[in-house]
């Protein structure tokens, strides 16, 4: 007999938290992920697909709440019929009856656990690999409805008067890279060609190849006649840690490169080094010899005659540091001497007399950046005489010497997570943008062992939730004798979000402040008051 009561009250737990289940999940997912689907240029018929690959997050998210309103709506109902006292007056316990809600908080509480470690980052990887295959195709798509893509890549627009989907490519190119506050770059091509390209960290790229392009970096135009570069496919879940299983939280914790955002920290550090240390590479040679030599990526050479290096930054308006600069002292001459020399054809030679000139290397845009010597005020003779005068010259693709990348190489993200900030020994050159380069990227790789951390204790702490609010829900239901729909999701809804909120904040006081242990505390205090009240309640029941 208690077995057939056991089964009924079962079944009839596991009909209201599906069809809870069911209504609260859909209405969340769908309000949550329409919008930015929409605003990405998905294909429309792989919609369906996304949406179905982001439901684990929100079937994990309603399912206390759906767990806790199907007890307490099925043990209310089995109170206001009375049922629970014709069992009491068979000799069968109270504490009996709630073997089944038991039972469910244990698979719920299971769920949510494989749900959060390993299901849900799994769909999301499914997920972000419909993105990036949709990638290329949804800048066509843009650029064939409107004529430009602004808001798929963060802080670029790419105009286009021609799309060719077959051949990937776009004709008559226009991309300009700005941020909130200067436009950085103007790219012009007459055709760009895209790829997909990996990373060996799992990031994924477009990149895109420039035919016959010239750029505009601040003041100087500079020739871009094959040049490359990568664009980051934007990804709507995978650069965030709640969204990694267990065995990549491990591999993040004790490797940080691994995770996207510390990566591209870290290679702007390496990039910043590496023009620092080019920058003190010139201005030694310059003292020493008076010349320094570096060779370009189309065989040319470049000869720069000149005193020494300065540094220099490039200021915005709120006085914020933008682009690192080396500019060369002139000599006692007043004049900097530049030799751009090829060794297969003598007549490409050209000798340039400026006033000002420098090393500058550019980001153009992601991964990609390179080094260009820029001339303001240059002048040059032509064979017959005849004087060519430029306001502002540019020559790219100069080619870093290798001891530089090398010294580049040896910095490593593990400085940054095992020692102390102090214990953290800068080159006597390094510039204050460096320094402070160096400060931030030491306090992310903190703040990333916190939140990971963080993360791993609000997956448990919210498995656990997850139980405890089933069986409490059982136990209101009985006290309430919420027998309708209304009085019992009130009733439910209170316990509930006290928990999910405490959790949510502890885990926002951890990652924010700092403070691991208060957040920590304040995390699973919820979780703790609501099982001791489940226990006032249960003590309660058994004595009447």
């Amino acid at each position: 007999m208690v077995y057939t009561l056991h089964r009924y009250i079962f079944l009839d737990l596991l009909k209201k938290f599906a069809l809870g289940l069911i209504v609260l999940s859909l209405v969340m997912g769908l309000g949550m992920m329409l919008k930015p689907l929409r605003s990405y240029n998905i294909d429309p018929m792989k919609v369906p697909t996304l949406i179905a690959y982001t439901m684990p997050i929100t079937i994990t998210m309603v399912m206390p709440i759906a767990a806790l309103l199907a007890t307490t709506l099925t043990y209310g109902r089995l109170a206001f019929d009375n049922e629970i006292n014709a069992c009491r007056s068979s000799g069968i316990s109270v504490i009996s009856l709630i073997y089944p809600a038991g039972t469910l908080a244990l698979l719920i509480g299971l769920v949510s656990l494989l749900l959060g470690f390993h299901t849900i980052p799994y769909f999301i990887s499914k997920f972000e690999n419909i993105i990036t295959e949709d990638a290329e195709a949804m800048i066509f798509r843009g650029i064939e409805k409107k004529g430009e893509i602004s808001k798929l890549f963060s802080g670029m627009v790419i105009q286009a008067d021609r799309v060719w989907p077959e051949q990937k490519i776009l004709q008559g190119v226009t991309l300009v890279i700005a941020d909130k506050e200067r436009v950085k770059q103007v790219i012009t091509a007459s055709a760009v060609k895209l790829n997909i390209e990996s990373e060996p960290t799992g990031q994924n790229n477009i990149h895109l190849q420039i035919v016959d392009g010239r750029g505009l970096f601040d003041d100087a135009y500079v020739e871009l006649s094959r040049q490359g570069f990568s664009l980051p496919i934007p990804t709507m879940f995978k650069d965030k840690i709640k969204f990694k299983d267990l065995d990549e939280l491990k591999q993040i914790s004790a490797d940080p490169s691994h995770f996207g955002p510390i990566n591209q920290n870290f290679k702007s550090f390496r990039d910043q080094y590496i023009q620092e240390a080019l920058f003190n590479y010139a201005d030694n040679e310059l003292r020493r010899t008076g010349v320094v030599s570096f060779n370009c990526d189309n065989g040319r050479i470049v000869r720069v005659f000149a005193a020494g290096c300065s540094y220099k930054a490039d200021k915005l308006p709120s006085g914020k540091d933008t682009e690192f600069r080396a500019e060369f002292i002139a000599s006692a001459s007043g004049v900097i001497t530049v030799e751009y020399s090829d060794p297969g054809n003598a007549l490409l030679n050209k000798v340039y007399r400026c006033e000002q000139a420098g090393l500058k290397t550019e980001t153009l845009y992601g991964n990609t950046s390179q080094t260009a010597l820029y001339m303001k005020n240059a002048s040059w003779q032509t064979g017959d005489g005849r004087s060519v005068n430029h306001s502002v010259e540019g020559v790219s693709g100069l080619i870093i010497p290798s001891e530089i990348l090398e010294l580049g190489k040896s910095v490593r993200l593990s400085d940054f997570t095992q020692m102390d900030k102090n214990e953290i020994v800068m080159p006597s050159y390094a510039s204050p943008r460096l320094n402070k380069m160096s400060e931030k990227l030491w306090q992310l790789c903190r703040a990333l062992l916190i939140e990971i951390a963080a993360e791993k204790h609000s997956r448990l702490a919210f498995g656990v939730s997850c139980v405890i609010l089933t069986v409490m829900g059982a136990a209101l239901g009985i006290i309430f004798k919420s027998g309708h729909l209304l009085t019992a999701f009130g009733i439910s809804f209170i316990p509930a979000a006290f928990c999910l909120i405490t959790m949510f904040s502890g885990k926002h006081v951890a990652e924010n402040s700092a403070n691991l242990a208060g957040g920590l505390l304040f995390m699973w205090s919820g979780v703790l008051l609501v099982t001791i009240l489940t226990l006032f309640l249960y003590r309660g029941l058994t004595r009447s």
